[in-house]
Parts: structure tokens; C-alpha cells; sequence
């Protein structure tokens, strides 16, 4: 049956001026230097019997029995476990949510050199005693920074903001920028600037909450007393004024980690200011959406970090008011349960997850990008072309493959400077710097419609992308594996949650199927709107 609604926009290409780039690598995509530990995730029976490990139990220096074996596992009041701990010379067992009874999984952590991981969490699971027993996975930020010489450093900071708007009068990255190559922010907010009600938590490496295009912009636990040393709120944690940080766990033995937010890397203050920077205050950048920002810190100062902190830092923010989770982030290992529960968590509590696809120009899935629910995000240049190489390392580009949802502009984008808030000379390059733009957006949507939920709003992006932007042999109409559906396009989404939100009319005529786009660039969407056949509506919009 035809679809019951029908919509016409015509569009307005952007403006904006654009800046030549003379850039510097500041690091490799990589992780850094990763711990010499061995760290199990595993979950107890309820039959087991073991003696529940109390929130703080490693808070304590370790119990070194003769020989320098720890005896720590003799808390789980069970030989076969006591032996296992002794044997593998076992460091600490933390739990991984200790604010929650209901997430049972616990961290237990061993120097590397006696077993593999995979021979020591064989050892655990043959005990019978656990419902999961996996090793903890690793993965890291999406994004590597350069720096830049102005063209015309007077310039409002605005015009270097190509995603936003774009003329294709300049060069960034040595890439000629093409007119339209960007998500038509500009007219977005003149249908909605986004709410303050919506608050978006980065999970990335900290934010400085102090920095003048942000600040006014950073969630706060109104219920939390900073610095009195009490969980005044009852939450589980401690001063959590602006957040939490689980990275660096090894460090805060037995805790879930610390209030200190702060970005001792970077990554974190760019993805939160593409998304939220304030808007309209002469100071300089401006994020996507008007919303809050809540800093979790699940990344550390070499750019890489646990599954079991995301996992963390997914709950975390789930439970403390969070809409929308942005991970530019990911590792390959798609096997941890203890990640994969926490992302279904956060979707069954209405919470979305926008996720970076990784910069290593493959097709192998990394995660948390390619759990079912999510919405992945490749990256686009000024040119509107799929970034093949990035400036720090030309031998890296967008991953690609059949679970990505859409791209959006991730090449050479201008950002915030957590070390020095009057800098503004600097970008940074990696599907890490495509998300925060879908995450603003998704933002708008829910500004728009607060009940959304979140195959709602993957649904709204993808059919708001615009398809057939970039080389024809990679960018194929419909979802092709590295555009996905299209290239963001913040309007046009904002234009389809218009059409949906409105109630069908009975008895109205039936008028045709939704189409959008101009210049030849039109499509019909109904299907990836995936509006019902009955009752039926008419819904006819020209312009703005």
C-alpha cells in the first residue's frame, strides 16, 4: 500500500569559509602502553555460596602470604577458588559496579607471565562456581589531533567549522572542501536548537569542566555537596559533582575509580565540544546542540582502556540521567559479555548509543560499533568523500562495513584545547570526530521529542542521511557498507521526526510517500521511516 504522507523541502546549501592546514601528528591511533596484568571478568553463581565481595574489598593493602602470594581469594570461602588465587598469584578482585548489587561481575587481576588469559579463565569456568568467566578486552579513542596555521586568524572560529556549513572556498587538511559537504546545522536550529533537559554522556578520556565554551554546558549532581568526602546523594559515589572517572582503576585499588574528570589527553574536550560547545557567546566554537554534558571517564592518558570501565561508565551514566552515550571509542574483541549487557542495559532503558567506527581502513567489526542497537559512524571529509587517509597517518582511514549506520565529518575538525582555553588553532581527525556530530543531533531529536527511544531515533538519521554524496563506486544509492544510509544531515532528520510526530488524520486521502532533498537530490524515504500503511493522513510541507 502507499504510504500515507507526503513532504517536500527544499534546501539551501550552506556557507563557509575554510582554513589551509599544515598538520602535525600528536599521536598514533593505537593504543599505548598497556599494563603487564591479566584481568578476568566473572560473574558467581547464586548457588556457589561465595561470600559477596564488599565494595571496598581491595581498598586495603594486599594480604602477602609466605612465598609473596597473595591470599586474597580465601575471601571467596572456597578451596578450589583459594588454590586457583594462589596459583596464579592473583593481585586484586574488584567489583566492576559496585554501586549496584544487581551487576554481579567482578574484575579479578593477575600479573601477566604465569598463564594466558584464556588457560587461566579455563581454570575458573571448570570450577562450576561462575555463570560468566571471560577475559576483560581493551580498546581505545578513535581520533588523533595535528595542529594548524590560520589562514585568516580573524576570522570568527565558526567559519573553520566545515561540518557545520560549507562553501568549498578553502582547503583543510590539503582537501579542497566542497559546497554542501556538511549537515546543514544552521537551518537544523531554526527548527530546534536542542534543550538543556537533554544531557549526553562522553565516555572518552575527561573533559575540562572549567573551559569557557563549556562550562556553562557541564552536567552537575545537584544532589552531590562537592568536596565534603560523602555520597550525599546515595548513588554510590563519592564528590561526583561532574561525573566519574573509572580509567586508572589499578591506581584506586577497591574503588570505582574518582571524581577527577579532568582530560590529561584531549580526546575527550574535542568529542564534547563538537557536540555541545555553547553557541552564540562570542567565544570560540559552537557545538550541534544545546544539551548537557556529562564527562565519564572510561579512557586514560594513552588513549586506551578496559572494556570492564566502559561497561562501568555505560551504567554509570544510564543510572544517572544520561539520554545519549557517546563512545568514540572501540576494541575488536566482540566476546565480552560484561560490554555487550551493559550496551543492551542502556537501550532497554531508552538510552542511545552513538558509537565511532574505528580508523584502521578495515572491515573487521570493532565494538561496541557493531553490537546490535547502536548507531555507528564512519567518517566524511570537507569533500564529502569517505576519509581514505587521515593526516596523522595516511595509512588509516574510516572502517567500513555492513553494521554502520551512516557517516558524518570527521576529517580534520577544529576543537576545543582542554590545556590552553584560548587556543582554537588545532583539529583532530578520526571517526572519533564523526560521532560527536551524529550525537548532537541525535540530541536535536530528542529535544524535538523527549519520548523518542532509541530505534527511533537510528531510524530518524538514517532516513535524514544523504545519499549518493560522495565517489560513486563507494557511495552506491541506498545503504551501500561505507557511507551506510547516507551522510549525516541534521535538517533533514529534524524534518522527518517533523512528519512522524504529527498524529495521522482519519479520513483523509492518501498523497504519495515522504520525499526530501532538492537539486536533484530527492529521494523517497518511506521505507527507511518506516511509516505504517493505516490510518491514513495527508501531510504536505513546502519549504522551511
Amino acid at each position: 500500500m502507499p504510504s500515507l504522507f507526503r513532504k517536500t523541502l527544499f534546501l539551501t546549501l550552506g556557507v563557509t569559509l575554510g582554513l589551509n592546514l599544515l598538520c602535525r601528528p600528536a599521536f598514533a591511533s593505537a593504543p599505548g602502553v598497556l599494563p603487564d596484568e591479566i584481568r578476568l571478568l566473572v560473574r558467581p553463581k547464586v548457588s556457589a555460596g561465595l561470600e559477596s565481595v564488599p565494595a571496598a574489598a581491595s581498598a586495603t593493602p594486599a594480604a602477602i602470604a609466605p612465598g609473596g602470594k597473595l591470599a586474597r581469594y580465601l575471601r571467596f570461602k572456597s578451596a578450589p577458588l583459594d588454590s586457583l588465587g594462589r596459583r596464579f598469584a592473583g593481585k586484586a578482585i574488584l567489583r566492576m559496579c559496585p554501586w549496584d548489587e544487581r551487576e554481579g561481575t567482578l574484575i579479578l587481576r593477575f600479573p601477566k607471565g604465569r598463564l594466558s588469559a584464556k588457560a587461566m579463565a579455563d581454570a575458573y569456568r571448570a570450577t562450576g562456581k561462575f555463570d560468566l568467566v571471560e577475559a576483560d578486552g581493551i580498546g581505545h579513542g578513535h581520533g588523533a589531533s595535528g595542529s594548524a596555521i590560520a589562514a585568516d586568524p580573524d576570522d570568527p572560529f565558526f567559519n573553520r567549522q566545515y561540518g557545520l556549513k560549507n562553501t568549498g572556498s578553502r582547503k583543510f587538511a590539503d582537501i579542497q572542501a566542497k559546497a554542501g559537504a556538511d549537515i546543514e546545522a544552521v537551518e537544523a536550529w531554526a527548527i530546534n536548537p536542542g534543550s538543556e533537559t537533554i544531557t549526553v554522556a562522553v565516555l572518552d578520556c575527561g573533559l575540562n569542566v572549567n573551559h569557557p565554551d563549556l562550562a556553562a554546558r557541564v552536567w552537575a549532581n545537584d544532589s552531590e555537596i562537592a568536596g565534603n568526602g560523602k555520597d550525599d546523594d546515595g548513588n554510590g559515589f563519592i564528590d561526583d559533582v561532574h561525573g566519574w572517572s573509572f580509567a586508572n582503576d589499578a591506581a584506586n585499588e577497591g574503588t570505582p575509580g574518582t571524581a577527577n574528570v579532568g582530560d590529561d589527553l584531549g580526546h575527550g574536550t574535542n568529542v564534547a565540544g563538537i557536540i555541545g560547545a555553547m553557541r552564540d557567546n562570542g567565544v570560540g566554537l559552537a557545538g550541534v546542540a544545546r544539551c548537557r554534558i556529562m564527562p565519564v571517564k572510561v579512557l586514560n592518558r594513552d588513549n586506551w582502556g578496559y572494556y570492564s570501565w566502559w561497561a562501568a561508565g555505560i551504567r554509570y551514566a544510564v543510572d544517572n540521567g544520561a539520554r545519549i552515550l557517546n563512545m568514540s571509542l572501540g576494541g575488536e574483541d566482540g566476546n565480552v559479555t560484561s560490554l555487550r549487557t551493559a550496551v543492551e542495559y542502556a537501550l532497554q532503558k531508552n538510552v542511545t548509543i552513538v558509537v565511532s567506527m574505528g580508523n584502521e581502513r578495515r572491515a573487521i567489526p570493532q565494538y561496541p560499533a557493531a553490537f546490535p542497537g547502536v548507531v555507528a559512524v564512519g567518517a566524511t571529509g570537507p569533500d564529502d568523500q569517505w576519509v581514505k587517509s587521515f593526516p596523522w597517518d595516511t595509512t588509516k582511514g574510516s572502517n567500513f562495513g555492513s553494521h554502520i549506520s551512516l557517516c558524518a565529518p570527521g576529517n580534520a575538525i577544529y576543537g576545543l584545547d582542554p590545556a590552553n582555553t584560548s587556543n582554537y588553532e588545532s583539529y583532530w581527525s578520526g571517526t572519533s570526530q564523526a560521532a560527536p556530530h551524529v550525537t548532537g543531533v541525535c540530541a536535536l531529536l530528542l529535544a524535538q521529542d523527549p519520548t523518542r527511544k532509541p530505534a527511533e531515533i537510528k531510524r530518524l538519521l538514517e532516513a535524514g542521511a544523504e545519499d549518493g554524496v560522495g565517489d560513486p563506486s563507494l557511495d552506491t544509492p541506498g545503504f551501500d557498507t561505507h557511507y551506510g544510509h547516507g551522510r549525516l544531515n541534521a535538517k533533514l532528520s529534524l524534518q522527518a521526526g517533523i512528519a512522524v510526530a504529527i498524529r495521522p488524520l482519519a479520513g483523509s486521502a492518501r498523497t504519495g510517500s515522504p520525499s526530501f532533498g532538492n537539486a536533484g537530490r530527492g529521494r523517497d524515504i518511506t521505507g527507511r521511516l518506516g511509516f505504517p500503511n493505516s490510518p491514513s493522513a495527508v501531510l504536505i510541507f513546502h519549504g522551511d
